[in-house]
């Protein structure tokens, strides 16, 4: 965590000294995440992944430094879940997963005009919590789990994200991405581990 906290405050004082100018605003948006079970005994799991679709909102800072080059970070919570489906005639089991992170995107940015910018680079995760709920149904009989999973995932996951980005004259831009882990973003309980992968959509405004 240390460590992670000091690079990004490395980035973000190496970006702001070779800057030319800077935006600040907002972004509000969805994402559609999806894990992946690496696990040769459950690995029927990734072909019942419905995937899901959750809010994500938060601060962006934007820098450039010349009419080719620029960076971008911020900080975006943001829920990154998924939602499992097995059924067989009169029965059936749900899991939803809600695991929500600090997100803080350490980008690359290349403009390919004034307005229109191709974005890449890392993004860190903090993780804030994570909870599951089950719904198991046989037959008339339904029951229903919570579950609190902070502790069984990895407190801090790195990303690496691809996208592009637009800036209409108003200061509202439009963001699109696509991402994913390196390497699990659990710790091993003995059935499997999770990989995540997903896009977002986003809207945003500049207040600066």
């Amino acid at each position: 965590m240390k460590k992670t906290f000091l690079f990004s405050l490395f980035f973000l004082g190496i970006s702001t000294l070779f800057a030319q100018d800077f935006h600040i605003g907002f972004r509000l948006g969805l994402n559609y995440n999806s894990y992946n079970l690496k696990n040769h005994e459950l690995d029927t799991w990734r072909n019942y992944s419905r995937g899901q679709s959750n809010f994500e909102g938060g601060v962006k800072l934007e820098l450039i430094f010349n009419e080719k080059l620029g960076a971008s970070t911020g900080l975006i919570y943001t829920d990154l879940g998924d939602s499992f489906f097995l059924g067989v005639d009169l029965s059936s089991y749900e899991r939803t997963y809600h695991t929500n992170y600090i997100q803080l995107p350490l980008l690359g940015k290349y403009l390919l005009s004034e307005k229109l910018h191709f974005f890449a680079g890392p993004q860190i995760y903090i993780l804030t919590s994570s909870k599951a709920k089950s719904i198991h149904i046989v037959g008339t009989h339904k029951e229903t789990t919570n579950e609190d999973l902070t502790k069984e995932f990895k407190p801090v996951l790195t990303a690496m994200t691809i996208g592009m980005s637009y800036q209409f004259d108003n200061k509202i831009f439009l963001q699109a991405a696509f991402y994913t882990t390196f390497g699990y973003i659990d710790f091993d309980q003995g059935n499997g581990q999770w990989h995540m992968s997903g896009v977002n959509f986003s809207v945003g405004y500049f207040i600066i």
